[in-house]
C-alpha cells in the first residue's frame, strides 16, 4: 500500500508537465517526484531506473 493523499499515473508519447505543475500549485506538499517522459523524453530503462531509485528514496 501506498501512504499518499495523490498518486498518478500517466503515459504518453510526449513530453508534457502540465499536470505536475498544477499538482505543485494546489497542493502543498514536501514531495512532488516529475520523472520519466515528463520531465524529458528518452528511453523507458531511464524512467523505470528514476521511478526506483525514487521510490528508495521515498
Amino acid at each position: 500500500s501506498i501512504d499518499a493523499d495523490l498518486v498518478v499515473l500517466a503515459v504518453g508519447h510526449e513530453q508534457d508537465n502540465t499536470l505536475h505543475r498544477l499538482i505543485k500549485d494546489a497542493y502543498i506538499t514536501p514531495e512532488l517526484h516529475l520523472l520519466g517522459d515528463a520531465a524529458h523524453t528518452g528511453m523507458i530503462m531511464h524512467a523505470v531506473r528514476a521511478g526506483y531509485r525514487t521510490g528508495l528514496s521515498i
